[in-house]
């Protein structure tokens, strides 16, 4: 008699229930954002909000493209802004409900884009419904989205994308098809539009080594050509910022020292340390008498249960999660920085694009992925055990909430910060 578990697929109603659950679910998890729906949040969250309303007021109130910033510095590019985002998917709630309430309304939209993709490719990897369903939940609500997003860094929604583009992948060792190169592609160029310096690097890198190793295990190389035609089309579908973009970063590059570890943090962490506040420590949220900085990079918390259940995984699916485990350690390295027992982050550093870049645990929310999918097959795998196999259904539902409520506890006080700042009294100008 075949288990509830097995990978079947879903019918319409049961993809819609799942989608409504998530919705309900996130709007729970981002209770603390919405506390305040007027307010905006710290750090760098005015800097970003104020470019974004650059572009919305251009459009909304003047009718033209969002090309230029007339409002900074006697005017510059706004297209061609780094950190800009207003030729990406995260704009459209901008447009809808107004620059923070719209900011606010892409949280909960991010996070369920994260959900659908990662969910997708455990499915496509193998996993049952419930182990594709934990997956999603550990990429989404572990705390690297939290921490950046809640702190300014709102061109972390870009990572969202990501697992699309991977399925993508997998669907190319199937056979080289138009139509699923031209989503990844698509799915690509949303990527770096809604990303910023970061994602143009970060993105393609991990998507690059995660074709290379998909060859390997497949046999083929038929991943490893899907990717530059997929790089193609997305570069094409996001040239109208690209090329503004790259202009203005050749004119005005900007190189980082190697050192910049942990933005000067009064102590050097060691690798222990790192690990322990990346995935374990519970003291996640904003506080005022911690060193921030050093929290927020390298905040991604998950908890003892999801890193329990990827080490299952590698060990009971060796042969199928291999790649994914093999990034998850080599991004790791590099996310240490010099505290590492092998310093890769001092050789990327070298390479174009990585050497403007600063603070390498910023790059957590990748082998966070990694980790959320080698977690949901060792749910899968001890949910598949002969023993367990009647109660598997009950089993596995245990498990999701008892992290999401983990997660729930230790990563949903960070998103307060997201309303802590009131609203300016701003005062019509005279005619």
């Amino acid at each position: 008699m075949r288990s509830d578990l097995q990978p079947v697929g879903l019918g319409a109603r049961a993809a819609v229930a799942l989608v409504l659950l998530a919705v309900v679910a996130n709007a729970g998890f981002l209770h603390a954002a919405w506390s305040h729906f007027d307010h905006w949040g710290i750090w760098d969250w005015d800097f970003y909000a104020a470019l974004m309303e650059a572009g919305r007021r251009s459009v909304v109130d003047f009718g033209q493209l969002p090309l230029w910033n007339p409002w900074v510095a006697g005017g510059q590019t706004l297209v061609g802004h780094p950190i800009t985002a207003v030729f990406a998917p995260g704009f459209l709630p901008i447009l809808a409900f107004g620059t923070v309430a719209g900011l606010k309304v892409g949280l909960l939209l991010y996070l369920l884009i994260a959900q659908v993709g990662t969910f997708l490719l455990a499915r496509r990897i193998g996993l049952a419904v419930l182990p594709a369903m934990f997956a999603a939940l550990v990429f989404s609500w572990g705390g690297a989205f939290a921490q950046h997003l809640a702190h300014g860094h709102l061109n972390w929604i870009a990572h969202a994308w990501i697992p699309f583009v991977l399925v993508a992948l997998h669907a190319s060792v199937d056979g080289i098809r138009v139509a699923s190169l031209g989503a990844g592609g698509l799915f690509l160029a949303f990527s770096w539009l809604d990303g910023g310096p970061y994602q143009y690097v970060m993105v393609p890198s991990f998507v690059g080594l995660y074709a290379l190793l998909l060859s390997l295990q497949s046999g083929t190389f038929r991943p490893m050509i899907a990717l530059p035609i997929m790089g193609a089309f997305g570069a094409a579908a996001a040239a109208i910022e690209l090329l503004p973009v790259a202009e203005m970063v050749f004119a005005h590059p900007r190189k980082t020292e190697a050192d910049i570890n942990f933005y000067d943090a009064p102590f050097r962490p060691s690798a222990l340390t790192i690990l322990h506040q990346a995935f374990l420590s519970r003291a996640q949220a904003h506080d005022p008498t911690a060193h921030m900085p050093f929290v927020i990079n390298s905040g991604a918390y998950v908890g003892i249960l999801p890193l329990a259940f990827a080490v299952l995984g590698v060990s009971i699916q060796p042969q199928k999660m291999w790649p994914l485990a093999t990034l998850f350690v080599l991004l790791v390295l590099v996310c240490l920085g010099d505290a590492a027992p092998l310093d890769l982050w001092t050789l990327v550093h070298r390479l174009p694009g990585f050497d403007s870049m600063v603070v390498p645990t910023r790059m957590l929310i990748l082998p966070l992925l990694c980790l959320a999918v080698l977690a949901g097959m060792g749910l899968h795998a001890v949910a598949e055990h002969p023993r367990i196999r009647l109660w598997a259904t009950w089993a596995s539902a245990g498990a999701i909430g008892i992290v999401a409520l983990d997660l729930l506890l230790v990563n949903g006080p960070v998103w307060r910060g997201v309303s802590a700042v009131p609203p300016i009294e701003v005062k019509p100008r005279a005619d």
